[in-house]
């Protein structure tokens, strides 16, 4: 199987491949994306995914982009802010 994805990699060919194996990801992949609960966390090259989760391999990257994201802490509203109310909900 290996062999045969490889050799469609040689063609240029485009084949999406899931896997957990990452060992085999950064073998055979130019680009992944990483998905998590319905949401995509990450695409471009394995390269790329190490370097912003500042890993030194493609394991460590791929559980650091499983982590939650870490929230922004609001700001307080300014003095006088009303939130305009919209079809019963209200804005923020």
């Amino acid at each position: 199987m290996k062999a045969r994805l490889q050799e469609l990699k040689r063609e240029a060919r485009t084949v999406l491949f899931t896997s957990h194996a990452l060992t085999d990801v950064a073998e055979i992949c130019d680009r992944l994306a990483v998905m998590h609960g319905g949401t995509l966390r990450f695409a471009g090259t394995p390269a790329a995914l190490c370097a912003q989760y500042s890993a030194g391999n493609l394991e460590q990257a791929f559980c650091a982009a499983l982590k939650p994201a870490r929230t922004r802490l609001r700001r307080p509203a300014p003095r006088g802010y009303q939130p305009v109310k919209l079809s019963g909900r209200i804005a923020n």
